[in-house]
């Protein structure tokens, strides 16, 4: 008898590869113009299905956790640390806020997302050819990459469910998956011996000024204020929100902030305060 979830576990890290390819061609199409609604990747293997955001796909989400969740993810900076031959290495930055019912932003925490990026793409022959959007996707995916380590699983699950109601999304074919197995690439001897034009990256070439220190006790009534919007969606209100938080944000940074937290709980609850 096949161990279906072992033969899942075997084909996930070609099966994110595939998905990963997939986000490639959505973001040439997004730049010529198309409009597209295949929000989410899915592939199925012996009776197990995996599903992930696709990069339009993640987008949208950020979009839906501003509008519906109130947590709006705004991108801060993307470049190109550094270049070979080969590929190209991104860094993105992305930045989390909480929005007040009056409207304002208060930063919570951020992220970087790394990609890199090959400059060729590896045929099922072997050989290599070379990608003119190269740099666009890197940078593109990098981005996705720093907004979905921001995304609540909870919620990003969620968001995923709705998609799959909605019929947005893209079922991933056997063969797509086994295209991407990794292969040492077969260089064209023109490639080969070229050498990459110097690419100019978009990081200034003066680091930007550093913000002022923020004044301690600034930032307590910011995270105070931020925490009872938060409050306003535990199901039991200030009594709960102890119980609640872990589990919204299960694997995320907010996780390490119990200290923050539980100060902020005693503060702001009568029946604790201090």
């Amino acid at each position: 008898m096949v161990d279906n979830n072992r033969a899942v576990a075997r084909a996930e890290p070609n099966v994110f590869l595939a998905f990963d390819r997939l986000d490639d061609d959505q973001i040439v199409a997004e730049m010529k113009g198309a409009a597209l609604n295949e929000y989410v990747y899915e592939f199925t293997e012996g009776g197990q299905t995996v599903r992930g955001l696709s990069k339009v796909g993640t987008d949208d989400a950020a979009r839906i956790m501003a509008v519906k969740y109130g947590e709006a993810l705004r991108e801060v900076d993307c470049w190109l640390e550094r270049d070979d031959d080969e590929a190209g290495y991104f860094k993105a930055k992305v930045a989390r806020f909480i929005i007040k019912d009056d409207g304002t932003a208060i930063e919570m925490d951020s992220s970087i997302g790394h990609k890199r990026q090959p400059k060729s793409t590896v045929l099922r022959s072997g050989q290599a050819k070379l990608n003119p959007f190269w740099y666009e996707q890197g940078g593109q995916k990098a981005l996705r990459n720093a907004k979905q380590k921001l995304m609540p699983e909870t919620i990003k699950q969620a968001i995923i469910a709705m998609y799959v109601q909605q019929g947005k999304v893209r079922q991933v074919r056997a063969d797509e998956v086994a295209g991407t197995v990794p292969q040492q690439p077969q260089r064209p001897a023109s490639a080969a011996t070229a050498k990459s034009a110097p690419i100019q990256s978009e990081k200034p070439t003066q680091p930007p000024t550093p913000p002022p220190t923020p004044n301690p006790e600034s930032r307590r009534v910011e995270l105070l204020d931020a925490l009872k919007e938060v409050a306003k969606r535990s199901p039991k209100g200030w009594p709960g929100l102890l119980d609640w938080w872990p589990t919204q944000y299960a694997g995320t940074p907010e996780t390490a902030d119990v200290a923050t937290l539980q100060a902020a709980y005693g503060l702001l609850n009568p029946a604790k305060g201090g």
